[in-house]
Protein backbone atom coordinates (compact mmCIF):
# COMPACT_ATOMS: atom_id res chain seq x y z
CA UNK A 1 0.00 0.00 0.00
CA UNK A 2 2.68 2.42 0.62
CA UNK A 3 4.27 1.66 -2.48
CA UNK A 4 1.10 2.41 -4.23
CA UNK A 5 0.59 5.77 -2.33
CA UNK A 6 4.65 6.89 -3.01
CA UNK A 7 3.88 6.06 -6.38
CA UNK A 8 0.42 7.62 -6.87
CA UNK A 9 1.92 10.96 -4.91
CA UNK A 10 4.96 11.13 -7.04
CA UNK A 11 3.30 11.39 -10.36
CA UNK A 12 1.52 14.96 -8.32
CA UNK A 13 4.31 16.42 -7.12
CA UNK A 14 7.69 14.63 -7.77
CA UNK A 15 10.11 16.97 -6.02
CA UNK A 16 8.30 16.98 -2.75
CA UNK A 17 10.77 17.08 0.19
CA UNK A 18 8.66 14.72 2.36
CA UNK A 19 7.54 12.43 -0.47
CA UNK A 20 11.37 12.20 -1.76
CA UNK A 21 11.76 11.46 2.25
CA UNK A 22 9.46 8.41 2.51
CA UNK A 23 10.62 6.91 -0.83
CA UNK A 24 14.15 7.35 0.49
CA UNK A 25 12.81 5.49 3.41
CA UNK A 26 10.58 3.25 1.73
CA UNK A 27 13.71 1.96 -0.16
CA UNK A 28 16.28 1.88 2.37
CA UNK A 29 13.57 -0.56 4.19
CA UNK A 30 13.23 -2.76 0.95
CA UNK A 31 17.02 -2.66 0.36
CA UNK A 32 18.06 -3.32 3.68
CA UNK A 33 15.48 -6.29 4.30
CA UNK A 34 16.08 -8.02 0.73
CA UNK A 35 20.49 -6.88 0.97
CA UNK A 36 19.72 -5.33 -2.72
CA UNK A 37 21.95 -2.75 -3.79
CA UNK A 38 19.72 -1.24 -5.75
CA UNK A 39 16.82 -0.59 -3.60
CA UNK A 40 19.63 1.26 -1.42
CA UNK A 41 20.67 3.41 -4.60
CA UNK A 42 17.28 4.24 -5.28
CA UNK A 43 17.30 5.14 -1.60
CA UNK A 44 20.10 7.39 -1.87
CA UNK A 45 19.22 9.70 -5.00
CA UNK A 46 15.82 10.25 -3.25
CA UNK A 47 17.02 11.10 -0.22
CA UNK A 48 20.06 13.72 -1.71
CA UNK A 49 17.29 15.21 -3.40
CA UNK A 50 15.06 15.94 -0.86
CA UNK A 51 17.56 16.84 1.36
CA UNK A 52 19.15 19.46 -1.36
CA UNK A 53 15.72 20.62 -1.39
CA UNK A 54 15.24 20.74 2.31
CA UNK A 55 18.41 20.73 3.97
CA UNK A 56 17.71 21.74 7.55
CA UNK A 57 15.74 18.37 8.21
CA UNK A 58 17.98 15.78 10.25
CA UNK A 59 16.08 12.92 8.65
CA UNK A 60 17.78 13.08 5.50
CA UNK A 61 21.35 12.99 6.82
CA UNK A 62 20.18 10.47 9.13
CA UNK A 63 18.75 7.99 6.63
CA UNK A 64 21.97 8.77 4.21
CA UNK A 65 24.36 7.71 7.01
CA UNK A 66 23.00 3.91 7.31
CA UNK A 67 22.85 3.85 3.33
CA UNK A 68 26.46 4.73 3.55
CA UNK A 69 27.40 2.10 6.29
CA UNK A 70 25.19 -1.03 4.23
CA UNK A 71 25.96 -0.27 0.80
CA UNK A 72 29.74 1.36 1.30
CA UNK A 73 30.80 -0.09 4.51
CA UNK A 74 31.92 3.76 4.98
CA UNK A 75 32.27 4.12 8.78
CA UNK A 76 33.59 7.73 8.69
CA UNK A 77 31.12 8.73 5.93
CA UNK A 78 28.23 7.37 8.46
CA UNK A 79 30.18 9.07 11.55
CA UNK A 80 29.91 12.29 9.81
CA UNK A 81 26.42 12.24 8.13
CA UNK A 82 25.20 11.07 11.86
CA UNK A 83 26.95 13.85 13.29
CA UNK A 84 25.18 16.54 10.54
CA UNK A 85 21.95 15.01 11.71
CA UNK A 86 22.51 15.77 15.30
CA UNK A 87 23.53 18.93 14.72
CA UNK A 88 20.44 19.96 12.43
CA UNK A 89 17.73 18.29 15.16
CA UNK A 90 19.83 17.72 18.88
CA UNK A 91 16.56 16.62 20.25
CA UNK A 92 16.81 13.80 18.45
CA UNK A 93 17.06 10.48 20.38
CA UNK A 94 18.03 7.90 17.38
CA UNK A 95 20.72 10.33 16.11
CA UNK A 96 22.20 10.70 19.29
CA UNK A 97 21.99 7.35 20.61
CA UNK A 98 22.89 6.65 16.98
CA UNK A 99 26.29 8.91 17.26
CA UNK A 100 26.67 7.96 20.84
CA UNK A 101 27.16 4.17 19.39
CA UNK A 102 29.81 5.27 16.73
CA UNK A 103 31.76 7.08 19.46
CA UNK A 104 31.75 3.64 22.01
CA UNK A 105 34.30 2.65 23.11
CA UNK A 106 37.00 4.98 21.73
CA UNK A 107 35.63 8.11 22.65
CA UNK A 108 33.45 6.62 26.02
CA UNK A 109 33.11 10.59 27.80
CA UNK A 110 31.72 11.81 24.81
CA UNK A 111 29.24 8.94 23.91
CA UNK A 112 28.26 9.10 27.55
CA UNK A 113 27.42 12.62 27.56
CA UNK A 114 24.80 11.91 24.00
CA UNK A 115 23.46 9.14 26.21
CA UNK A 116 22.10 11.18 28.97
CA UNK A 117 21.39 13.58 26.62
CA UNK A 118 18.71 11.37 24.85
CA UNK A 119 17.59 10.34 28.18
CA UNK A 120 16.80 13.70 28.68
CA UNK A 121 14.55 14.31 25.41
CA UNK A 122 13.26 10.81 25.67
CA UNK A 123 12.98 9.05 29.39
CA UNK A 124 10.86 6.33 27.52
CA UNK A 125 14.31 5.04 26.47
CA UNK A 126 16.34 5.22 29.62
CA UNK A 127 16.58 1.14 30.45
CA UNK A 128 17.54 0.77 26.75
CA UNK A 129 20.10 3.56 27.40
CA UNK A 130 21.71 2.40 30.60
CA UNK A 131 21.94 -1.25 29.33
CA UNK A 132 23.95 0.50 26.03
CA UNK A 133 26.45 2.48 29.07
CA UNK A 134 26.64 -0.40 30.88
CA UNK A 135 27.91 -2.72 27.99
CA UNK A 136 30.48 -0.04 26.35
CA UNK A 137 32.13 -0.02 30.08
Amino acid sequence: RKRLYIRLASRFDPQNPELLYQQGVFHFEKGKYLGDKDYLNQARISLLQGWKKQPADWRFPYYLSFITKIAQGDTNSWERLVEIATRLNPTSHRALISLATLYLPERKEKARRLLEKAIFYCPWYKNRIKALLEVSQ
